[in-house]
């Protein structure tokens, strides 16, 4: 019978918490940098699910040419709008002309 005494080393990739979860290093690290504490996780599949979701909104904000895009077809989407309005005021300045015969 083995006892507690007969374990010599546990391998440093592996980190057990307090309430018997573990995580492996590669994951506590990615979760400190990303600025997330080991300890909030449960499991190590929802470490993984938090360091990816951290990792897309990192990526989604670190990328100047999708909100530059985004700004340009919103401008885009304003200068329609405009025109339409000002072909709309032709149309009806132009029906007020041949109403009143000018």
């Amino acid at each position: 019978m083995s006892s507690i005494s007969s374990i010599h080393q546990i391998p440093s990739f592996v980190m057990a918490t307090d309430t018997g979860r573990t995580l492996s290093q590669a994951t506590i690290d990615k979760l400190l940098a990303l600025g997330i504490d080991p300890n909030s996780v449960q499991t190590e599949a929802q470490a993984q699910i938090l360091i990816a979701q951290a990792e897309a909104a990192k990526n989604q904000n670190n990328n100047p040419g999708q909100e530059e895009g985004g700004k340009q077809q919103e401008k885009h989407k304003a200068e329609l709008i405009q025109q339409n309005i000002f072909n709309t005021m032709d149309m009806i300045s132009l029906s007020n002309k041949l109403i009143l015969g000018i």
